[in-house]
């Protein structure tokens, strides 16, 4: 199963990458919300679940969400905000995506649990 990270933190990147790929999960990664954006919409096998850094210097999470839904072959994707914070209730966050990862939680465990949940859904 193929999976997106959008993440402008290398470091954090770099982990997101091992983790998932320790899970077993094609992994592509992104810097920037925009970069990623333009490299999905060129693809012919798109990912089933993205997960975006929340603040970013080009193209924040939400902002790449906004342009995500508006896209016929990305709009269906589920998408996964992830954030540093542990407070992640505000409308924002639980209307525009499907889920939301605080950073500070994360392990390889939570990601599978979260991919899994969400790809028996279809």
């Amino acid at each position: 199963m193929k999976v997106c990270v959008i993440e402008d933190n290398r470091d954090m990147r770099r982990l997101l990458e091992l983790l998932l790929a320790s899970k077993g999960y094609e992994v592509e990664s992104y810097g920037d919300g925009l970069t990623a954006l333009n490299s999905l919409k060129a693809e012919e096998k798109l990912p089933e679940i993205i997960f975006v850094d929340n603040y970013m210097p080009i193209c924040s999470g939400p902002e790449f969400r906004k342009l995500q839904v508006l896209d016929k072959r990305l709009s269906h994707i589920k998408t996964f905000l992830l954030t540093a914070s542990l407070d992640f209730d505000s409308e924002e966050y639980t209307s525009a995506f499907d889920g939301c990862i605080s950073k500070v939680m994360i392990n390889s465990n939570k990601l599978a649990d979260v991919i899994e949940s969400h790809t028996r859904i279809h």
